[in-house]
């Protein structure tokens, strides 16, 4: 027997434990701040900015310049 498991397998296995972390009281706090939140929370809002950055576009950093509007002046 295999220890692999199916995607399909670790889908309901994800989907069980994201309701259980749902479910629970599992308290922090954010970086600068003194209150407790819900993990869960913490968790969401940390990767809807991620999603946020994804959609925006990249700039390159290190080896392509950025060119703003007092850039274009010059040309």
């Amino acid at each position: 027997m295999s220890s692999h498991l199916s995607n399909e397998e670790l889908l309901v296995r994800l989907e069980a434990l994201e309701e259980k972390v749902k479910k629970s009281n599992l308290m922090m706090r954010r970086p600068g701040h003194e209150e407790y939140e819900k993990l869960v929370d913490v968790v969401c809002d940390h990767e809807q900015r991620l999603q946020s950055k994804e959609q925006q576009p990249q700039s390159v950093v290190g080896g392509a310049l950025e060119f703003s509007e007092i850039d274009d002046i010059n040309w």
